[in-house]
């Protein structure tokens, strides 16, 4: 196992319109005036700084030989791995997700250029899946 802790930029329009969709449902004016007020200090503190985010991932790689030992499959056996740090970790409170092929993929993309603005899902083939002629994985 592998923990890579990344940062990259925060968007925080969608903090800030839920804010402002939720304040004139509050139960007080107190509070929808004190969402408001929050959601502009969110504006403003996105407009003036990099709001930088932390993300922690934990890695689970096995390696390919051995498919018949007890087990499973190297996939099967890392699915195992991922699923029990994911179990011990959700007692820490801490939120886990166990990433498919596809989600992989984006990540690691999103690692290697984290400048560029996030991608539609099915921009990248994943591996030993070709790629057509417009670009876009078959």
């Amino acid at each position: 196992m592998q923990i890579l802790v990344r940062a990259g930029r925060a968007d925080l329009s969608g903090a800030v319109a839920a804010l402002r969709g939720a304040a004139p449902g509050l139960p007080h004016p107190a509070l929808e005036q004190a969402a408001l007020e929050h959601a502009s200090f969110l504006e403003g503190l996105a407009a003036d700084r990099d709001v930088l985010t932390r993300q922690a991932l934990l890695i689970v790689r096995e390696p390919g030989h051995g498919a018949g030992r007890p087990g499973g499959t190297a996939a099967g056996r890392a699915l195992q791995r991922a699923g029990e740090a994911a179990r011990l970790l959700g007692g820490a409170d801490l939120q886990v997700q166990v990433l498919d092929g596809g989600q992989v993929t984006a990540l690691l993309a999103a690692c290697a250029d984290p400048a560029a603005p996030p991608r539609p899902s099915g921009w990248a083939a994943l591996p030993g899946r070709p790629v057509t002629s417009a670009g876009r994985p078959a």
